[in-house]
C-alpha cells in the first residue's frame, strides 16, 4: 500500500502530517504476525465459537481480512478516576480477532476462512504513556473506540491493499468509522443514522 522505499519529505502539502519517515518505515515492514495469539483452546469459548474456529483452515491466498472488533467496559465504575481502577481493579478493555478469507472459485462456492488470532488489552489511561491514544474516561463507547483503533493499526501495519471489512457491534464506532459522526460526539440523532 505504501511504497517504504520512496518515502520522501514533502514541505508542499495541503495536510502536514509530523512523522519521522525512518519510524514509519519500521512499522510498514515489521513483522506483526506475532502480535495476534492464535490458541484459543484453553478458554472456555460458548461451543458455537468453539466449533466456528475449530472449522477455519489455511488459506492459500487473502483476498479479505475481515476484523471483529469489541470494547468491554466496567459500568459500575463510569464515574470514578480511571488511573485508580486500572490500578486497583478490573478496567474496561478492548480486543479484536483477525480472519483472513479466500473467496471461492465457483459460483455459489463458499469463501474459507482462516483464523489468524487476535489481540485483548485492558486500556491504557496514563495520557503520558507514549502508546496512549488519549483515552480518559471509562464507558462502553471508549473502549469499542480503542479496539477498533488498535484493530486499524494492525491492519495498516500489514501495508497491503488486500480489501477488508471491521465488524463492530457498536453503531456509535461504526458511524465514527465512517465519518457520519467525530470521535468526541457522544449518542445523537445525527450519529444514530441507518448504515
Amino acid at each position: 500500500m505504501i511504497d517504504t522505499d520512496h518515502l520522501e519529505h514533502h514541505d508542499n502539502t495541503r495536510c502536514q502530517i509530523n512523522f519521522d519517515v525512518d519510524e514509519l518505515h519500521e512499522f510498514l515492514t515489521a513483522d506483526n504476525t506475532n502480535i495476534l495469539w492464535k490458541e484459543y483452546q484453553q478458554f472456555e469459548l460458548p461451543e458455537f465459537i468453539r466449533a466456528a474456529l475449530d472449522q477455519c483452515q489455511p488459506v492459500e491466498r487473502v483476498d479479505r481480512y475481515v476484523i471483529f472488533t469489541d470494547g468491554s467496559s466496567q459500568t459500575c465504575h463510569k464515574h470514578k478516576p480511571p488511573l485508580w481502577i486500572a490500578e486497583n481493579d478490573i478496567s474496561d478493555s478492548w480486543a479484536f480477532a483477525v480472519f483472513a478469507e479466500q473467496y471461492g472459485t465457483h459460483p455459489g462456492e463458499l469463501s474459507t476462512l482462516e483464523f489468524l488470532g487476535w489481540s485483548c488489552q485492558s486500556i491504557l489511561y496514563d495520557l503520558t504513556a507514549e502508546h496512549s491514544i488519549g483515552t480518559s474516561r471509562i464507558g462502553s463507547d471508549a473502549s469499542e473506540t480503542e479496539a477498533l483503533f488498535w484493530a486499524g493499526l494492525w491492519r495498516l501495519s500489514c501495508n497491503n491493499e488486500v480489501p477488508t471489512v471491521f465488524v463492530s457491534d457498536s453503531r456509535l464506532v461504526g458511524d465514527q468509522a465512517a465519518g457520519r459522526c467525530g470521535s468526541t460526539i457522544k449518542r445523537s440523532k445525527t450519529c444514530l443514522t441507518t448504515i
